[in-house]
């Protein structure tokens, strides 16, 4: 029981930190500040820009935000 709540805390964190990696980048901050406050990886940061904000990634293709492929 106690390993089944603990799965639910850990999987609630992460999809925490996925909305405040969404939030921080609405507001255009670098993917790695946002890496670094959400310990989540820079690879994880951007598949999120991709996968939710389609639309900012546009804004962070400019050379200096983090988005350099």
């Amino acid at each position: 029981m106690c390993e089944v709540i603990e799965k639910n805390r850990a999987e609630a964190r992460a999809d925490g930190m996925v909305e405040v990696a969404i939030e921080m980048l609405k507001e255009k901050m670098s993917i790695e500040m946002i890496a670094r406050f959400t310990k989540l990886t820079v690879e994880q940061v951007k598949e999120i820009g991709k996968k939710n904000a389609l639309n900012i990634l546009r804004v962070y293709m400019a050379p200096g935000y983090g988005w350099e492929f």
